[in-house]
């Protein structure tokens, strides 16, 4: 009897040795680690930390969107210069020339751009370096370069588009009046060709069954001959490209 009451006391002992370990260890558990954030304050700072971070991305590199596939003109009016991607082409009355060119150094600011150009007359040919600036101001973007005959200009308010050749085989089929595509072809002209006054129907539309929605094109009378697609969309929005 006696010895059972050691073994007894014995377990006892050794159940209250145990529960004093594991509330030990169970406290040392949810100790709070040093890494993890302290309160909902400091994890509200670490998010705003990530927020400026992220903020702090580099933005686009600079490049020459804001004048390529537009058209200028020279002060006297004579010459026009046409910008596309990769190449400059000048018209006068003496005829055609061509400049390729890749651009390097651009910046682009609220007043305009700047950049070095490396140009030749034949692609792939001997390249020499100019200079090109286009200043904005007074209702109209200015550019000039070293390697142009002269300066051009182009205007930067709405213009004002005049069509021909339009008849009801267009509007009925697109249930639209005539000025409304006159309006579509001004607002792309304002920034694409602003020197243009009237726009030519080619009589030709391409219909998409699929999606619904109908193309057709229109010749500038600018010295490019740019020809400006109007698609009225599945959703009846009739837009200028």
């Amino acid at each position: 009897m006696e010895k059972k009451n050691k073994i007894i006391a014995g377990l006892a002992i050794g159940a209250v040795v145990l529960a004093i370990a594991s509330g030990a260890a169970r406290c040392s558990m949810t100790q709070p680690s040093e890494s993890a954030p302290q309160s909902s304050d400091a994890a509200a700072e670490a998010q705003q930390q990530e927020a400026q971070t992220a903020g702090d991305s580099p933005a686009a590199d600079p490049d020459l969107s804001l004048i390529e596939n537009t058209e200028w003109q020279s002060g006297d009016g004579k010459s026009t210069l046409t910008v596309m991607p990769g190449v400059l082409i000048e018209k006068s009355e003496t005829g055609e020339s061509l400049l390729y060119y890749e651009a390097s150094d651009i910046i682009e600011t609220d007043s305009g751009i700047t950049a070095n150009l490396s140009v030749s007359k034949e692609k792939g040919g001997k390249e020499t370096q100019a200079a090109l600036a286009v200043t904005k101001g007074n209702g109209q973007m200015t550019l000039a370069c070293d390697a142009l005959a002269t300066d051009y200009s182009m205007k930067t308010g709405e213009s004002s588009i005049a069509l021909a050749g339009v008849d009801e085989n267009l509007t009925g089929l697109y249930g639209r009046e005539s000025g409304d595509f006159a309006a579509a072809i001004s607002k792309w002209a304002s920034a694409k060709s602003p020197y243009a006054t009237k726009a030519t129907w080619t009589k030709e539309v391409w219909i998409d069954y699929g999606s619904g929605s109908k193309v057709t094109t229109f010749v500038l009378d600018d010295g490019a001959r740019s020809v400006v697609s109007v698609t009225l969309s599945a959703n009846g929005e009739l837009v200028g490209s």
